[in-house]
């Protein structure tokens, strides 16, 4: 990796554990990443995320974590750091009391969540079969009126995967003046539990399709 003439910066390495990352290849990842500190170049905020983001997508949630609290070890702000990445490779591992226990440290640090979190919040409560603090959640969001239109499709998603009919159309008729409609992926589930059991077709509300203007 070496040249005569330029020696590789921080940026340089960083790049290329990129590109590892994106191939999966997270053992040379590391193995760079470790070389690049050998050679007394300290890793930046940069580095970082991009390691934790390659170790999150191949559900290596343990070499992720130890990386995030490395971080303000070696001096930096942890804070610059997605917390929503690990945040979701959490609930994508099904560690949910961990997820839970993550975002509260996370609101600790001073850090409100944004759309992306509220949305991994939702969606990580619903994959793991959790609807009810998915509710509370996006009753709390509604009450501070915090995109609660944008959560609409991850509540009704999240209803439709666990076949929740009846609380789906309750939910919906509460939300009629919201201006609600389906969208595409919302559509794709409802056809996929219909499919598997015709006679919910008639249970199921007329709403039209298409976006809010």
């Amino acid at each position: 990796m070496d040249g005569k003439d330029v020696e590789p910066d921080v940026v340089t390495y960083s790049v290329i554990i990129d590109g590892y990352c994106l191939r999966g290849q997270m053992d040379r990842a590391r193995s760079l990443f470790d070389s690049m500190i050998d050679k007394s170049i300290k890793p930046n905020i940069f580095s970082y995320s991009i390691l934790i983001n390659g170790y999150c997508k191949k559900k290596k949630l343990d070499e992720s974590m130890h990386l995030f609290y490395e971080i303000s070890r070696n001096g930096l702000n942890p804070r610059n750091v997605k917390y929503s990445t690990i945040l979701k490779g959490l609930f994508d591992a099904g560690r949910t009391d961990f997820a839970e226990k993550f975002f509260a440290e996370m609101l600790s640090t001073g850090l409100k969540p944004d759309l992306c979190t509220n949305c991994i919040l939702l969606g990580g409560y619903f994959h793991n079969g959790l609807v009810k603090k998915a509710m509370l959640l996006f009753y709390e969001l509604e009450i501070k009126r915090e995109d609660t239109y944008i959560q609409l499709y991850n509540v009704v998603q999240g209803f439709l995967k666990f076949s929740k009919i009846s609380e789906m159309i309750t939910f919906l008729k509460e939300m009629t003046g919201n201006d609600f409609s389906f969208d595409a992926s919302t559509v794709e589930l409802l056809i996929d539990v219909i499919a598997k059991d015709p006679s919910l077709l008639n249970m199921i509300p007329q709403f039209p399709l298409g976006n809010k203007k």
